[in-house]
Parts: structure tokens; sequence; C-alpha cells
């Protein structure tokens, strides 16, 4: 039985103890400098002191991402003060062939409140692997700790609850590795 303990404890420590490990991505926002569609730039700096939600997608994703992005914004500045900024689309567009840049750039929305950061090096999913056809949700605290993640395609009013709830509560939850699984 002891022994049994033991074992148990050792694995715990292993996994708990190397938290990008036992997730698979980092657990902080990155640290990143990408032009919009627009050709604006937008750096992590621009979130500093506020909740922020990332909303990932891939060309699939990008089927639900206006929807999702649209919800996110008017539930955060109505229930929880948040500014517009504190919502940030990225799509991942890593693999793209540099010829067909220019091309595809021209397909996304040119309305500035549609803005979203087109991440041609693949960072943001390097960093917390998005999810593949769907929307990835990750919801980082004022510290830039990440408070839970989530994915979605069709809206699901479930998810949007408990990322409000998530983004409400973010000071005062514990970090990511203290998430129970269903956070995700």
């Amino acid at each position: 039985m002891h022994r049994v303990h033991i074992a148990v404890f050792s694995l715990l420590v292993l996994v708990c103890g190397n938290v990008k490990a036992a997730f698979g991505q980092d657990t902080v926002l990155i640290d990143f400098k990408i032009k919009d569609q627009l050709n604006r730039v937008h750096t992590d700096e621009d979130f500093d002191g506020e909740p922020v939600v990332v909303v990932g997608f891939d060309r699939k994703g990008s089927d639900y991402r206006d929807r999702w992005v649209a919800e996110l914004r008017d539930s955060l500045r109505d229930s929880a003060g948040i500014t517009q900024a504190g919502v940030l689309p990225v799509g991942t567009l890593k693999g793209v062939p540099f010829f067909l840049k220019g091309f595809l750039k021209g397909k996304f929305p040119k309305e500035e409140e549609r803005w979203m950061l087109l991440d041609w090096k693949g960072q943001f999913t390097k960093a917390y692997g998005f999810a593949s056809d769907s929307c990835s949700f990750l919801v980082f605290d004022r510290e830039r700790r990440l408070r839970c993640r989530s994915a979605g395609t069709e809206m699901d009013y479930e998810v949007m609850a408990r990322l409000l709830r998530c983004v409400r509560e973010s000071d005062t939850r514990p970090a990511a590795e203290d998430l129970p699984d269903n956070a995700h």
C-alpha cells in the first residue's frame, strides 16, 4: 500500500512539476507582434492589465469565428466591463505559400470591427495547440496566466457561459495547472 502512495505521488510530481509538459502548451500569454488583415500591428502589450480571450481558428474554424467573436465581445462589454480589445481573434495561416499570402489576405473582412491577427508563422498554434476545424478559446487573466480553454464550432451557450464565468473569476481562480480536466 505504501508503494502505491509513493508511485501515485511521484507520478503527480512528474506531471504537475512541468506544466507545459502536462498540458502540452504554454500556460501564459506568449509575447507576440503580429499584423491584422488591415496591416495594423498588434502586440501582447496591447492587452497588459486586462483579461484576454484568444479565439484561435484555422481555415475551417473561420466559418464559426464571426459569431463567437461578436458574442464574446458583446457579452464581455455588457457584463464584465471588458473592452473589445479583450477578445483576440487569431487566424492560423502557417503553411500558406508566400505567393498566395496577398491573395488570401484580400479575402478577409475589410470592416475594422472584424479585425483578426493573421498568424502566418503559427506562433499561437505552436504555443497552445489549437483544435482543428473549430474555434479554440483561451482565457488569460490580468497577469497573463491561462485560466481555462475550450473549443467549439456552432454557438454553444454552455461553453460561452463557462468562458464568461472564467473571465469574471480570473482574479480569484487557481492557476491553469489546478484546473479540473473539464475546463478544456
